[in-house]
């Protein structure tokens, strides 16, 4: 793998509003100001955080498990892609907002919220390219009326709002696990260091960045294992086995799950024939250049190296969850040649 430590490059800046009080970490280009807000936040999303949070994810795996039940009773094809992103948006929701959108529920994006991110993605992918027009692009949006953009924005901030009367009648919220009860209580503990606009944005980034990813990531691990039945005969035998072993909870447990390494090899290798970020994510060379696979790269050169190079598989491509590759790289050899174009 090749890694660039440089900055991220101008193309992030479509995907932030204009004028942010507080720079959410997706976007800001400032080095050590990212570092900083990074280390008041991280402690969030560490995985003892994260599994405290695991009793609110169960609460939506069962809203889901009763809808497929009700589904498959039909016989009728469904859109997975669309369940698995119902799923996706409640369970970032339920574990940034403390509240679902409700999209399990009703089997609707109610809220418009699917719509919302569609539009933003769009915006981010094509204005990001020509980042010079965004701030004139954003100050004509706001004199727009908000339309589908805005629906994400708008249901956050009321949860926001009434999640701020809440923390105060509970004086904390201490028994609140939810990222913006966390935030609210950093924000009393420090507000100059972490003032309210850090966590309406830091909520807005979980949203945006955790949901669709979530749910394209879903839907390419169900579909390679549809694609595969050897491959899901053998991690249903595991699956069955676990729970037999852990006797027969409703859910495995989180821990267990990440131990269960045919599970992680499967899921890891849908990750990587299908990763989940459409987007360029583009790195700027860092200062003093760059020197990749014998090719120099200036400082604040952005590299697109398929367009430099080719690379050839020695063994045509194919799935072996066997080989966990990800985890220990084997059999992973390629020629490499750079392009005369």
């Amino acid at each position: 793998m090749i890694r660039l430590t440089g900055a991220i490059s101008a193309w992030y800046e479509a995907s932030s509003p204009v004028g942010l009080p507080w720079q959410d970490l997706f976007t800001d280009r400032d080095g050590a100001r990212h570092a900083a807000n990074r280390r008041l936040v991280a402690n969030l999303y560490s995985v003892t955080s994260l599994r405290a949070m695991e009793s609110d994810v169960e609460d939506c795996l069962r809203v889901f498990v009763k809808q497929l039940g009700d589904l498959s009773q039909t016989q009728n094809p469904i859109d997975l892609q669309f369940w698995m992103q119902c799923y996706a948006f409640d369970v970032v929701s339920q574990i940034t907002l403390g509240q679902r959108f409700g999209c399990l529920d009703t089997g609707s994006d109610r809220l418009g919220i699917f719509a919302s991110q569609h539009v933003y993605l769009k915006y981010c992918a094509m204005v990001g390219i020509e980042h010079e027009l965004h701030g004139t692009l954003d100050w004509i949006l706001s004199k727009l009326p908000s339309g589908q953009l805005m629906n994400g924005v708008n249901f956050t901030a009321e949860q926001l709002k009434r999640g701020r009367v809440r923390f105060d009648m509970e004086k904390g919220s201490p028994d609140r696990q939810d990222f913006m009860s966390k935030l609210f209580r950093l924000h009393h503990e420090n507000p100059g260091k972490v003032p309210e606009s850090a966590v309406f944005t830091t909520c807005m980034t979980n949203i945006g960045a955790g949901s669709d990813t979530t749910s394209i990531s879903l839907c390419a691990v169900i579909y390679d294992l549809a694609s595969h039945p050897r491959v899901l005969q053998r991690l249903r035998e595991d699956i069955d086995a676990k729970f037999a072993e852990l006797g027969n909870p409703e859910f495995i447990p989180f821990k267990d799950a990440q131990a269960m390494s045919y599970l992680q090899a499967c899921i890891k290798e849908s990750l990587r024939l299908h990763p989940a970020t459409g987007l360029p994510l583009a790195r700027v060379v860092p200062k003093g250049g760059v020197n990749l696979l014998g090719r120099d790269f200036n400082e604040g050169l952005v590299p697109v190296l398929v367009k430099t190079f080719d690379f050839t598989p020695v063994e045509p491509e194919r799935i072996r969850y066997e080989n966990y590759w990800l985890v220990k790289q084997v059999d992973m050899l390629c020629k490499v040649s750079s392009r005369s174009t």
